[in-house]
């Protein structure tokens, strides 16, 4: 009888701490296992899991992924976003729920298109765009917005232009010019390919005649511009005088005075029939404004060219060159307002020579170039001026005899 109970007493002291030992295991094991789900729901989403905090360091797993309920369809996911994106791997906290369509609404297809987070992989990889790419741009605002609270796309949204997916956009592009071709028809591809030809052809052409043309200007500096001028004659007004008052052309062959207007022309007729001349340079237009003869631009434009024809039948082998209005300075517009206008009255006149084939000396970026060389009324010119505008009219005359009604710069006459 004693025995048994100094049996069961030493059974007793074994067996209740041994089942106290293996209670407190299951209760540990318990706590321990419900802490460990909660985090793991809170980091991972429940369709697509993508690795935790570990992983963005370089510590994580797959397989301590899938230990914590991960699938091995999140894993791929996961991989083949960062394949096709080079997307940086981002912690739970920096960006929950990035690569789930359902939770943050942001994912794109090449369309355009929401795809749903339990899209086939086999559609994502055909398109090289089914999961959604999250860049370092987006990282770094999702970490600038602490307070965002969900989809860390929809954060990167709110802090920052979405990233340029390169690979969607180049891809799109090239669907659409493959369409584009195959809507073509063999006649406009054709056509295409000429237009192209000829554009190209006509480039070269007027960049080659660009540097004959700067030849000849060289030429003319280094053998003078006054002794180029044979056999002509200049009609104008009082800037043309400057021509003879400053010596650089013969006096009887500047057919100008101050004051005159175009009217002068078919005044000057029978002296201008005298000489006889091959060239004849016309410039007029700051008087003729100034005396309101022409109310408006286009007026102006039919007078001159009633006058012009005339000129033509008393001399019709004689080539005419028309000169651009040469403007006024602001100071001079402002105390007489009515050559404000001359611009306008200029450009009527440019367009008259183009309709009669008549060779049009744009003046223009010679004024703008030189407007250093004003005379303090803003009107007439220093005789350092008259070189360069003997020398854009003679390069006027160059153009014709190499076959440009009007030579303008090669980047200009092309689109």
């Amino acid at each position: 009888m004693k025995k048994n109970r100094r049996r069961s007493s030493r059974i007793r002291r074994w067996v209740i701490p041994v089942l106290a030992a293996v209670l407190v295991v299951v209760i540990l094991r318990l706590v321990t296992g419900i802490f460990f789900n909660k985090n793991q729901e809170a980091s991972v989403p429940a369709d697509r899991g993508v690795t935790g905090t570990d992983s963005a360091s370089g510590a994580g797993t797959a397989s301590e992924a899938s230990a914590a309920g991960s699938s091995a369809w999140s894993t791929a996911a996961y991989a083949l976003t960062e394949e096709n994106a080079g997307s940086d791997k981002l912690s739970p906290e920096e960006n929950t729920g990035t690569a789930s369509a359902e939770e943050s609404g942001q994912k794109g297809s090449p369309d355009g298109e929401t795809t749903a987070g339990g899209a086939d992989l086999g559609v994502a990889a055909e398109d090289s765009l089914g999961a959604a790419s999250t860049g370092p741009d987006e990282t770094a605002a999702a970490k600038e917005s602490p307070d965002q609270s969900g989809s860390g796309a929809t954060g990167a949204e709110e802090t920052a232009e979405p990233a340029y997916d390169h690979t969607a956009t180049e891809l799109e592009e090239g669907r659409d010019y493959l369409r584009m071709l195959e809507n073509r028809s063999p006649v406009d591809t054709a056509q295409q390919i000429e237009d192209a030809r000829k554009e190209y052809q006509l480039r070269k052409q007027l960049q080659e005649y660009s540097a004959k043309r700067d030849a000849y200007r060289q030429e003319l500096e280094e053998n003078g511009v006054w002794d180029a001028f044979d056999d002509y004659v200049f009609l104008g007004d009082s800037r043309v005088v400057g021509f003879d008052v400053y010596g650089f052309l013969a006096a009887d062959r500047v057919l100008a005075e101050s004051g005159d207007t175009i009217n002068a022309i078919t005044d000057r007729l029978d002296t201008v029939r005298s000489y006889d001349p091959k060239y004849v340079f016309l410039s007029y237009g700051i008087n003729d404004i100034g005396v309101g003869l022409w109310p408006t631009p286009e007026e102006y434009a039919d007078a001159y060219e009633d006058k012009i024809d005339a000129l033509r039948e008393a001399l019709p082998d004689a080539e005419i060159y028309v000169n651009s209005i040469l403007p006024a300075t602001q100071y001079a517009v402002e105390g007489s307002p009515v050559w404000g206008g001359l611009p306008e009255y200029s450009e009527a006149v440019r367009r008259m020579c183009e309709r009669k084939e008549i060779p049009f000396i744009d003046n223009d970026a010679l004024v703008e170039e030189r407007g250093n060389l004003y005379e303090q009324d803003g009107v007439h010119f220093q005789p350092d001026f008259y070189y360069y505008w003997a020398e854009n009219q003679l390069l006027a005359v160059f153009d014709l005899k190499q076959g440009y009604l009007t030579f303008r710069d090669p980047l200009q006459d092309m689109p």
